[in-house]
């Protein structure tokens, strides 16, 4: 089974850093989408089915913790789960992310091995089957 991950995030080095520990650790995505924007991420949404959503809370113009109250308001979209991926966020922050159905929160900078395990949580996928131990990996 592969999946379809969306990442929403402004920093391309970051979205560059998920990427490669996604592939890094197997994890079978088909379709990987990314955006920069809260904006243009509900638009994709509304072309792309997507299994995951890993999306920072400090978003240009629209904020994450907005974007995620649209998608858990909308049918179609509410049951995607959504992992937080963010820095310098506010308790407030947090726990209006999580009463909204957050999925996971990891603080950044976050260690690759944590990321792979919240996935692989998130998407009750067997770690035997897709996911390598990147803790031997030298390409981090």
């Amino acid at each position: 089974m592969s999946f379809n991950v969306m990442v929403i995030e402004d920093s391309i080095t970051m979205r560059s850093i998920i990427r490669k520990v996604l592939t890094l650790s197997r994890i079978p995505v088909d379709k990987y989408l990314e955006t920069e924007s809260a904006k243009e991420a509900l638009t994709l949404l509304s072309k792309y089915w997507v299994d995951l959503i890993i999306t920072d809370l400090n978003l240009p113009g629209m904020s994450g913790i907005e974007m995620i109250r649209v998608i858990k308001s909308q049918e179609e979209t509410r049951d995607i789960p959504v992992i937080v991926v963010s820095a310098s966020c506010s308790e407030e922050q947090i726990s209006e992310a999580i009463n909204l159905g957050v999925d996971g929160f990891l603080n950044k900078p976050f260690r690759p091995e944590a990321l792979c395990s919240l996935v692989r949580e998130v998407l009750n996928v067997n770690a035997e089957s897709y996911f390598a131990d990147i803790d031997e990996r030298s390409d981090f």
